[in-house]
């Protein structure tokens, strides 16, 4: 296969994949090598049969059983070897428990140890579950319950370990500076479920007097997330796996409230229903039903959400077999009560389907099928017996059904799914797949060990099964040893990392994998870094951080390390000198980042590693903490409480104003002045510019916020796509009538990219509120016939189109179904026919496979405005 070739198909893999990880979120293609027939070839009967055949009768749809997550139970413990500490206020150790499973709506439970390290917990729900003990001067530990039992019955026991583990600490604060005090610190793993991190223990602390608060955790990667009542949660990550220690700092925004009725079509309250809220980020939302649910509604459908930070937010709620289409839409200020929020539902489309093992009718129980699509994230009930899942409600348009399993290797990019109206059935496949084990040497408990695959092992036909391999790790014992899988049948390179001891790889072919042998890793010196950051100042250099990012490495997939993205992070100390050992070999990108965002420094921008290298640096500050401070009003001169005032360089780093309209930002600068954004609290669509001058004095008029109203008509289901000063994605109102607030004074262009249909309209806001009709025709087809560069017919060549205008994101959804279902292909005489599109220039590749090596031709063609389907005649490439 030549290089760009390839390059496209793995910028198409990446793409899919993006949208299929997990980031706390959130949280949240390759061609399906699957049984699955395309999407469209069984629209008329609702079901993808794998090819069986149009006489093929999918089973019964199985009926909804009583969720026995449900059943409340009174759960014990005690965890061995547990001391209470004997000092005035001292840390209690703390246990927690959470369901072990995507789209609970069953909270974090926790309790304090007895002086006998005994605990007890009511009206614990009866489902999977992980029990985590996070004791003081103790390595925090944790185990998974399959089928909890109550107190008659077992006394759950948790072993405390004296293994050296790695101090994660910090301190939680408000926006105003002062420390919280008895704080809840939850410490998440980012571990692996099947890839999406569903089964992993929650590590808690209590904050203390001075908002402090300490852990001794296993070497890993970690969600950082603080809350308390009457504030909004505030999360950090935090990665120990090549140092002793990280720190975070957490700061807590005074919360607001929402309330309201969940309701359906006929406005009758829904009991039962769970409720998931999501930012508005730049006015669009996803929703991810496999998160653990905000609340749940109560009788009449009523419900309250408390510690809610102010913005803009979605609301989703999702009840048997309804679910939202449109969220509710809130604006939050600073200690607002939003009341009489509804959040309507409407019948779902219901989906359900069968997992098989590859290429035979062997059913699999207790796989998992994740459907990941455009706007929502959807968790279907664990295969039972005959390999049968049930997805619920879904609500209509594309999905990436993303099937795994724990003892087999699962599909990443399973199959393209388009749900209808019409009752949905779908065929997933796992591979047997294979389990490594061996030895890492010299024996240390904790070495991490994971896997990566380099783009050249990848096939079109097991890209999803291999790309799955990314996701597995593990870690060695007492003994050194290790065992990773399941993983699809291939070849992978296994990588175990260690801080004091060094790295090493092997690579792993099928024939060895089969073979069962066991591996051993001898792990050799890797790189090392020190140096020290100069030009402190009155800087406070435990403040700062050097991260290095991979660069170069755009054809390696693998499911912790990716190009741009942080690899390791080494702490300041006081004094400026930073150092890291067991560094992996490569080409990195170096940024110095404050706890309030990015830092400018002179020094060297890349870093080249070699495995024993030990290398040093010597960076010094280019800029210093200024404080740039004012206030906030309206058009009349009144005081704005709740505003945004935040770093045009780094919006993270950001101040609210007090109820006096009075903000203090305290930011990098190199110049007493300060380019800065602002906007009223929940003023997400658009935000306003200024520069500020260092000290006080700073006078900030916030805008009017103008509404868009935008009429559709028949185009009821898919989004709503505004750009100009900013871009908002809205999902569209079943009423044909969209209603956009926040919006500045200006020029917008609007796109209603509906499910069948596409429009576009242009509007200017100027002094009020405006309508725009937005009249929409079908989404375009494009036919003709590819002829090579010898003027034969190109036959059986996979194409795909790429509009250069894409507001609607057609590519995206055209690179995934290029990667999950049947690819779309010319036929023997190279005629090819490619729906879904917009008008303008497009770009159509071809990726002939019929030769020697697989070669890609491309070329742009125009797509005229209209109805119908675009003859584009011959396509001489």
């Amino acid at each position: 296969m030549s290089n760009r070739a390839k390059s496209i198909l793995i910028v198409l893999a990446l793409i899919v994949t993006a949208g299929a990880l997990w980031s706390l979120s959130g949280q949240r293609g390759g061609e399906a090598g699957t049984a699955l027939a395309s999407a469209d070839a069984h629209a008329g009967s609702g079901a993808d049969t794998g090819g069986r055949g149009q006489g093929f009768e999918p089973p019964p749809r199985p009926s909804a059983g009583a969720d026995t997550g449900r059943r409340a139970l009174r759960l014990c413990g005690v965890v061995l070897g547990y001391q209470a500490p004997e000092a005035p206020g001292a840390a209690p150790g703390m246990i927690t428990v959470s369901v072990a499973r995507p789209g609970t709506a069953h909270p974090v439970r926790s309790a304090r140890l007895s002086a006998e390290g005994r605990w007890q917990l009511d009206l614990v729900p009866g489902a999977p579950l992980q029990l985590a003990a996070s004791v003081p001067g103790f390595v925090a530990t944790s185990q998974h319950i399959a089928d909890p039992q109550p107190c008659a019955k077992k006394v759950y026991e948790l072993t405390l370990s004296d293994e050296a583990g790695t101090r994660l600490h910090g301190t939680v604060s408000d926006v105003f500076g002062g420390a919280i005090s008895g704080a809840e610190v939850d410490v998440i793993p980012r571990g692996h479920q099947n890839g999406f991190g569903f089964e992993q223990p929650i590590y808690r602390a209590l904050s203390d007097d001075e908002g402090a608060f300490e852990l001794l955790v296993p070497s890993n990667r970690y969600v950082v997330r603080s809350h308390f009542p009457g504030y909004a949660s505030a999360s950090a990550s935090a990665d120990t796996q090549l140092r002793e220690q990280a720190s975070v700092s957490l700061v807590l925004s005074p919360a607001a409230s929402i309330s309201g009725r969940v309701v359906d079509a006929q406005g009758a309250g829904i009991p039962d229903a769970e409720l998931r809220m999501v930012p508005l980020a730049g006015g669009s939302s996803f929703v991810n039903y496999a998160a653990r649910a905000d609340a749940v509604s109560g009788p009449e459908g009523v419900f309250r959400i408390d510690d809610v930070a102010f913005g803009s937010w979605a609301i989703y709620a999702r009840s048997g077999e309804a679910v939202s289409s449109a969220p509710a839409e809130v604006a939050i200020e600073l200690y607002d009560q939003v009341e009489d929020v509804v959040v309507s539902l409407d019948r779902g489309t219901p989906v359900y389907g069968a997992v098989h093992l590859r290429g035979e009718d062997t059913p699999i129980s207790d796989a998992l099928v994740t459907l990941k699509g455009d706007s929502a994230t959807m968790t279907c009930t664990p295969s039972d017996d005959s390999g049968v899942f049930d997805c619920g409600a879904v609500p209509q348009g594309t999905y990436n059904a993303i099937v795994a399993h724990e003892q087999y290797a699962g599909n990443l990019l399973g199959a393209s799914v388009s749900v209808s109206a019409e009752q949905r059935y779908i065929e997933l496949e796992v591979e047997p797949g294979y389990t490594l084990s061996g030895r890492v040497s010299p024996a240390s408990e904790g070495v991490a060990v994971r896997v990566r695959m380099d783009a050249d092992t990848l096939s079109m036909g097991g890209m999803g099964y291999s790309m799955m391999n990314a996701f597995r790790s593990a870690s060695t014992d007492r003994e050194g040893r290790f065992s990773i899988g399941p993983l699809a049948l291939g070849s992978v390179t296994l990588i175990a990392e260690h801080q004091a001891f060094g790295r090493a790889e092997v690579q792993v072919d099928r024939a060895l994998a089969e073979s069962g042998a066991e591996l051993e890793l001898a792990l050799a010196p890797a790189a090392s870094l020190s140096g020290r950051v100069g030009g402190l100042g009155q800087t406070d250099a435990t403040t700062l951080e050097l991260v290095l990012s991979p660069l170069g490495e755009p054809q390696r997939i693998d499911g912790t390390r990716s190009t741009g993205a942080a690899m390791y992070t080494l702490p300041v100390d006081a004094s400026g000198a930073f150092a890291a050992t067991g560094l992996e070999p490569g080409r990195y990108g170096l940024s110095l980042r404050h706890t309030l965002g990015a830092v400018d420094y002179s020094g060297p921008e890349t870093l080249e590693l070699d495995d024993g290298q030990r290398a040093s640096l010597e960076l010094v500050l280019s800029a210093q903490q200024q404080r740039f401070a004012g206030a906030v009003v309206d058009a009349e001169g009144s005081p704005v409480e709740g505003a945004v005032v935040y770093a045009s360089k780094d919006p993270s780093n950001r101040a609210v104003s007090d109820v006096d309209g009075q903000f203090s930002l305290v930011a990098w600068s190199d110049a007493e002045s300060l380019r800065a954004g602002f906007h009223r609290a929940g003023y997400s669509t658009a935000a306003s510019s200024t520069t500020l001058q260092a000290g006080g004095g700073n006078r900030l008029e916030v805008p009017p916020e103008l509404d868009l109203v935008v009429e559709h008509g028949d185009a009821k289901t898919g989004r709503l796509v505004i750009t100009g000063k900013t871009r908002v994605v809205r999902p569209l109102s079943r009423s044909g009538t969209t209603t956009v607030s926040g919006l500045l004074e200006g020029e917008y262009q609007v796109h209603v990219c509906a499910d069948e249909r596409y429009g576009a309209a242009k509007v200017r806001l100027i002094g009020g509120p405006a309508s725009v009709p937005v009249t929409t025709h079908a989404w375009r087809s494009a036919s003709g016939q590819a002829l090579a560069p010898d003027g034969q017919p190109l036959a059986a060549s996979q194409v795909f189109a790429m509009p250069t205008r894409d507001p609607c994101g057609v590519f995206s959804r055209a690179a995934r179904a290029s990667f999950t279902g049947e690819p779309l292909r010319t036929d023997a005489e190279g005629r090819f026919e490619i729906s879904g599109l917009p008008p303008g220039p497009t770009a159509l590749y071809f990726i002939d496979s019929g030769g020697e090596e697989p070669r890609e031709l491309t070329i742009t063609v125009d797509i005229e405005d209209g109805e119908g389907t675009h003859d584009l005649g011959e396509v001489q490439l």
